[in-house]
């Protein structure tokens, strides 16, 4: 949905349950926040590479790792990664 606003964004994750996989700190941000209140929301990867190269490196960590995704931002960058879980 490049381009789609940021509401319009979170009403098919809500209705899907689909994770969103971005670029965008500020919208993964917006998706950890969202789901302290809002239990419908998946989750979120957001891929921390800018570099062309670097985002396969990162998920293929994302993919070794086998991280969870539920209810969490999980970052993944070509170093590791990292799980930001909603108490």
């Amino acid at each position: 949905m490049p381009g789609a606003p940021d509401a319009a964004i979170l009403a098919r994750l809500r209705g899907s349950g689909e994770t969103l996989v971005t670029r965008d700190i500020r919208f993964a941000n917006l998706i950890l926040a969202s789901m302290t209140t809002d239990v419908r929301l998946a989750g979120a990867v957001l891929i921390r590479e800018q570099r062309m190269a670097d985002p396969e490196a990162a998920w293929g960590h994302y993919l070794r790792q086998g991280a969870e995704s539920e209810r969490a931002v999980v970052v993944v960058q070509k170093q590791g990664v990292r799980i930001r879980r909603v108490e």
